[in-house]
């Protein structure tokens, strides 16, 4: 099965929500940048992309690579996209807007660089975490995602049902107010 091909079910797979994997192998590029004009810093950190199918394990520390021209790249590996059920209802609005992106949350390292410990395709969470004062970057959906997201939430997310609102009548005395 492919996730551009979610009809062709694995041998013994009940559905093909049963068929998608919930989790890919990810590795993030993390990306130094000279700043130039500002009095209080020197460089900013980027999130420059986050590659697909890295299935390599988590090492304690990154890849370095300098340009020797201020620009440092670290790649961090081991990470896992993991998508959830309850959040299909983010990943479709994630997908819907103009420019589908991944989050990479990050802490400060022992270096001060970031390090990334968080790959979501949910905004909701992303949201949560800035509100807890972690750092998050935006990044654009690798094009090969996007088959297999658009796969999963198609198996997973189910709209709610519109429901019509009961109305009060207010003249019958269902509503606050002077009773007669």
């Amino acid at each position: 099965m492919t996730a551009s091909d979610p009809g062709s079910l694995p041998e013994g797979a009940g559905t093909a929500a049963d068929a998608l994997p919930a989790r890919v192998p990810v590795a993030v590029l993390m990306e130094r940048v000279p700043v130039s004009g500002n009095r209080w810093i020197d460089h900013r950190w980027q999130c420059a992309a986050v590659l697909v199918g890295d299935p390599a394990s988590a090492s304690a520390a990154p890849a370095i690579i300098d340009d020797g021209h201020g620009r440092e790249l670290r790649i961090w590996r081991g990470l896992t996209l993991q998508l959830w059920p309850d959040e299909a209802e983010s990943y479709r609005h994630n997908l819907d807007g103009t420019q589908p992106g991944l989050f990479v949350a990050t802490r400060p390292g022992a270096d001060g660089a970031p390090e990334p410990f968080l790959v979501s395709a949910c905004g909701d969470h992303a949201s949560a975490l800035e509100e807890m004062s972690e750092a998050v970057h935006r990044v654009a959906l690798p094009p090969g995602l996007m088959p297999w997201l658009e796969a999963w939430i198609a198996a997973h997310w189910k709209p709610e049902p519109r429901r019509k609102r009961q109305r009060t009548d207010w003249k019958e005395g269902g509503g606050p107010g002077p009773q007669s």
